[in-house]
């Protein structure tokens, strides 16, 4: 209950759901083709579009001919290209192979690997170009022509195999936009690889000594820096982030004679310098005692050893001339004094710091003048050092060489062996019919290429599982009669299969003439691209429940006849015995042209589902009604949800009314319960399973197959209009 100060809130309850229009126009055809994906299904939908991707026609198939005359009435085509797998279960046995060339770098090293889009002898004809770039000599140019097609050739500028230049990486640039290829990097010149570090004598390879690893520079700094302290005797390293010191195990100028040096390919390693440097040995402190003549008495302390001028001979500690004084300071322990007559010049027994610590005192006039209170000027030695830096921001430098006009190869057709096999593919490697798999809005399925038993049998099983497609079939191009016809729907006479019997199913009989493009002769191909052109027609200008077939929306436009024509006289009685045994006829009539003469299903037994347009209207409402209603899956399930079912549902079912879908319907779902106990198909049991079940009664709209006229011949003096009130 609401608290607080008054206020006004704003809710939202979305109930505008409504059931979307199917996608209609749509089929699935399986072909071989001189190029094009796997069992990698494409949308297509106009013969440009087709050749851009399965290529120009080959001689063992016409299937470019039909579709593209299913192209010319408007269909769109999923197609899936079939090739042959020695081993349909293991998609590793594909005999289709792909043409490819590898390209090297400046070091031999194989750095670009070109590979055809796909599979076929098509890809030995592609033809490689490469350039170094004008603007850029570190760059590169790549072109790419397709003689067959040249107008699909390629070109691309200002490439570069540096990974981080994502604009210009040639392998993000090609394979974001060719057609024709696609490229991998071989990491010839990744970044580090090959490398090497040399410290002293010892010389350190990447890989093998330390660790390669572009995503924690870091990481392989420490490694290097672990194998130089492990091996070198010369010097120490440690490492910080990308950056590793070395310093020389013993301090001096000898250090500075430790060479250094990296080999990389693309400067992703630096040094400081050839050497190590700034090595430096150890200096002595000095000073001085300039010296005139003492006084007696005078006094010179140094290290704090008292020297005093006497003027007789001198006792411990006394001196009575400089060569003495020279004498008792170089007795001491810690200094070296040496005269040259003017100054005496102390030292420091040892190089380094402490010498510069040594006092020195003089008490005198100017007999003895010191050069200062200590010495000075004494340094210890100093260790010679330098880096080595592995690049933050690495660089691959691998760039294809020139090469002229160069093919690939390798590639392979993949058609010698083809089998039933191949056609009906297999769902664990979604290979031939299962290609489909992933397809919910087309309504056909065929392979106008094998009319085998087998692959009919197997397409009718796949569209029957589904439940949403029917797959549209042929007697092989051998039979040529309408008994041989009905002896391969039946599997009988030299057939020994068995009868093909679903509604999932329909099969024609007359294979149209038309004049072949490849030998200018006349022939007879395949009716799939004309079926499915029909169906495209019939479905814009009609519904997908009107019958696809007769001279309203049934015309085959573009043809030379029939291979076997029942549309005569004189073959009516074949035209029945084909319709008799659920075969669709495709005639010939000499004032009307080619037509479909039927519109039967598969199935034997007499219902609603021998109609083809039957079939088609219940699953164009499957695939509506399916889609929408999983919005209420997990709604509580009482009679309100039922009423809003009925309130979707009802609406879609008057508007197919109107549309002529059928005669009347009725929906059932206990719309009208007011609570469970009112229920008539949703029992408590039901209820407690989870199930909530809608009935839809339909009357389909009946084609009509029998037009009958009656003449009536009368008398001269016969009043028709009495005539009418009798029954004849």
């Amino acid at each position: 209950m609401p608290t607080g100060a008054a206020k006004v809130t704003f809710t939202e309850r979305d109930l505008s759901f409504f059931i979307q229009a199917v996608t209609q126009g749509r089929n699935c055809v399986q072909i071989t083709a001189r190029r094009g994906p796997v069992n990698e299904v494409k949308l297509i939908g106009s013969m440009k579009q087709f050749q851009e991707n399965y290529g120009l026609p080959i001689d063992s198939s016409d299937s470019d001919i039909v579709v593209q005359r299913a192209f010319d009435r408007g269909a769109v085509l999923y197609i899936n290209r079939v090739v042959h797998y020695t081993d349909p279960a293991d998609a590793s046995t594909i005999t289709a192979l792909k043409a490819s060339l590898t390209l090297k770098d400046l070091q031999s090293r194989d750095t670009l690997k070109i590979e055809a889009a796909n599979q076929g002898t098509w890809g030995n004809t592609l033809v490689i170009t490469v350039t170094a770039n004008e603007v850029d000599p570190d760059r590169f140019d790549l072109s790419i022509d397709y003689p067959e097609q040249s107008e699909l050739g390629e070109s691309y500028r200002y490439l570069t195999m540096n990974q981080v230049d994502t604009e210009y990486y040639a392998v993000k640039v090609i394979n974001d936009q060719s057609k024709l290829v696609k490229v991998t990097d071989l990491e010839a010149g990744d970044p580090f690889e090959s490398d090497s570090v040399t410290v002293g004598t010892d010389t350190f390879d990447s890989g093998d000594d330390f660790t390669i690893d572009i995503d924690d520079i870091p990481l392989m700094a420490s490694s290097l820096k672990d194998a130089i302290n492990a091996t070198s005797g010369d010097v120490t390293a440690t490492s910080l982030s990308n950056v590793i010191s070395l310093t020389a195990v013993v301090a001096g100028v000898a250090g500075n004679a430790i060479a250094l040096s990296a080999v990389t390919g693309g400067g992703n390693i630096s040094v400081s310098g050839a050497n190590l440097a700034g090595g430096l040995d150890a200096v002595v402190a000095d000073g001085t005692i300039t010296y005139g003549i003492p006084a007696d008495g005078d006094t010179v302390t140094v290290d704090g050893s008292l020297f005093t001028k006497v003027p007789g001979p001198p006792g411990g500690n006394e001196f009575s001339n400089i060569a003495e004084l020279t004498a008792l300071i170089e007795a001491l322990a810690n200094v070296n004094a040496t005269d040259d007559g003017l100054i005496i010049t102390v030292t420091a027994a040892n190089p380094g710091n402490a010498g510069n610590a040594i006092t020195m005192v003089s008490v005198s006039g100017t007999g003895l003048i010191l050069s200062g209170a200590t010495l000075s000027g004494g340094s210890d030695a100093v260790a010679a050092t330098g880096t080595v830096t592995f690049s933050a921001d690495p660089v691959t430098v691998d760039n294809p060489t020139v090469i002229v006009a160069t093919n690939l190869s390798g590639g392979a057709d993949g058609l010698s062996g083809l089998d039933d096999d191949d056609w009906i593919g297999n769902p664990a490697t979604r290979t031939g019919l299962y290609a489909f798999d992933d397809i919910d809005d087309a309504f056909g399925l065929a392979c106008p290429e094998n009319t085998s038993p087998a692959v009919v049998a197997a397409g009718i099983a796949y569209c029957e599982n589904r439940e949403d497609m029917v797959y549209y079939a042929e007697p092989p191009a051998s039979v040529d009669s309408a008994d041989e016809a009905i002896d391969f729907r039946l599997g009988q006479g030299v057939w020994v299969h068995s009868a093909f019997n679903s509604s999932y199913g329909a099969m024609y009989f007359g294979r149209p003439k038309i004049r072949s493009a490849k030998t200018n002769d006349i022939t007879d191909i395949s009716l799939v691209g004309d079926v499915f052109g029909v169906h495209a027609y019939n479905d814009a200008k009609a519904e997908v429940w009107f019958a696809p077939a007769g001279l309203q929306r049934g015309r085959i436009p573009n043809t030379l006849g029939i291979h076997y024509n029942v549309g005569t006289p004189g073959r009516s009685s074949e035209m029945d015995d084909l319709v008799n045994n659920q075969i669709s006829p495709i005639v010939d009539f000499s004032d009307e042209g080619t037509v479909i003469w039927g519109e039967q299903t598969l199935q034997r037994a007499p219902s609603a589902l021998q109609s083809l347009h039957i079939r088609r209207l219940l699953i164009y409402m499957r695939k509506a009604l399916l889609k929408i209603n999983r919005i209420y899956l997990f709604e509580p399930n009482d009679p309100v949800t039922w009423r809003r079912v009925f309130n979707l549902i009802n609406p879609w079912m008057e508007d197919l009314l109107k549309r002529r879908a059928f005669y009347e319907y009725l929906i059932q779902c206990d719309q009208d319960a007011k609570s469970i106990a009112d229920a008539i198909l949703n029992t408590p049991e039901r209820i407690d399973r989870g199930e909530f079940v809608c009935r839809l009664f339909i009357k389909p709209t009946r084609t009509l197959k029998y037009f009958g006229i009656e003449a009536v011949i009368t008398k001269s003096n016969a009043n028709f209009k009495e005539l009418l009130d009798i029954r004849l």
